[in-house]
C-alpha cells in the first residue's frame, strides 16, 4: 500500500504580518520540519509534494532539512484550492506506479503532530480491509 502526500505550504501569511509561519521556529526547527519528518517516518508515505508560493520555491529547493520523500517543490495558487490542484498535478503527473492513496497535509488548524500519521495509517487499514 502506498501514499503519496500533498503539503500546501503556500500562504502569503497575510495573518502574520506577511511572515513565512511555516518557517517560523517552534521547539528548535521550523513549523514546517515538524510535519515534513513525520510524514516522512510514515512507513507507507511513498513521495511527497510540497506547494509553495510561487517566490519561494527555489529558497524552499536550497534548505538542506527537506527530507528525501519530498519528491518535487511546486508553486502553488492565488488560493488554497489552486495550489492543492497543483499539488495534486504534480503527483499525477509523477512517474512510476500510482499511489493507492493521495493525501492533503492539513495543518491549518491546531492540529497534534501525530494525527496525520494516524489518519494515513487508519486509511491504510481501511483499503487494506476491501
Amino acid at each position: 500500500m502506498t501514499v503519496d502526500v500533498v503539503v500546501v505550504a503556500a500562504g502569503s501569511g497575510a495573518r502574520m504580518g506577511g511572515v513565512d509561519k511555516s518557517l517560523l521556529t517552534v521547539a528548535g526547527q521550523p513549523l514546517l520540519r515538524w510535519s515534513l519528518d513525520a510524514l516522512e517516518s510514515h512507513p507507507s508515505i511513498r513521495r511527497i509534494v510540497l506547494v509553495t508560493a510561487p517566490d519561494r520555491v527555489a529558497a524552499y529547493g536550497r534548505l538542506d532539512w527537506i527530507p528525501s520523500k519530498v519528491v518535487q517543490i511546486v508553486p502553488g495558487g492565488t488560493t488554497r484550492a489552486a495550489s492543492v490542484a497543483a499539488g495534486l498535478a504534480a503527483v499525477s503527473a509523477a512517474p512510476g506506479v500510482d499511489a493507492d492513496l493521495i493525501a492533503v497535509h492539513e495543518d491549518r488548524k491546531s492540529t497534534r503532530l501525530n494525527s496525520s500519521h494516524r489518519c494515513i495509517s487508519y486509511a491504510v487499514f481501511c483499503l487494506k480491509k476491501k
